[in-house]
């Protein structure tokens, strides 16, 4: 159940997971595979007062058969601190499976980015359960992802993506 708040109560939501990107690509007959999932760093979150670790980010490649024979190789990354579920609505905590498996839970939200990325066609942008959970962004959540961001941005894939990109069209780091 989802929160409803034009009706102010819980309702039921049908929700697409990343079981069913899963199979559509595979029914496609254009699936020509996916990566294991590739973690960074293991770095602490201090969250309401409490101590978290968790991989600062996560990345998997899709393969695509294209028309023209070649294979398309699709990489997602997704970072925990943008897709982690909280505890409730007014908790910066994770819930109990984000806490137990944040390894798990981080990946499928990659290998769904990773899949709608692929088959834009079968999946479209909806996002999975999993990424809805993590849609309750506040400006206390939007701030410690800004200050982890800058304290790990050095070690991150996407750092050192952005930095090649500006020195490839700036001609300097």
């Amino acid at each position: 159940p989802m929160w409803d708040k034009h009706s102010r109560s819980m309702r039921d939501v049908i929700m697409p997971g990343v079981g069913l990107y899963r199979t559509q690509a595979a029914r496609s007959n254009a699936l020509a595979g996916i990566s294991e999932p590739e973690f960074g760093p293991v770095v602490e979150f201090a969250l309401d007062g409490a101590k978290f670790s968790a991989p600062e980010w996560c990345r998997v490649v899709v393969k695509r058969m294209l028309a023209n024979g070649a294979i398309g190789e699709f990489a997602a990354i997704e970072y925990w601190i943008e897709n982690y579920a909280t505890a409730g609505k007014d908790s910066m905590q994770p819930n109990t499976m984000w806490k137990k498996r944040p390894r798990g839970q981080i990946a499928k939200c990659a290998q769904a980015q990773a899949l709608r990325m692929a088959f834009p066609e079968m999946v479209g942008a909806a996002p999975t359960a999993d990424e809805m959970d993590a849609s309750r962004w506040t400006p206390a959540r939007l701030m410690l992802h800004q200050q982890s961001s800058l304290n790990n941005q050095s070690n991150s894939p996407s750092a050192r993506t952005k930095n090649s990109l500006r020195t490839n069209r700036h001609g300097a780091a």
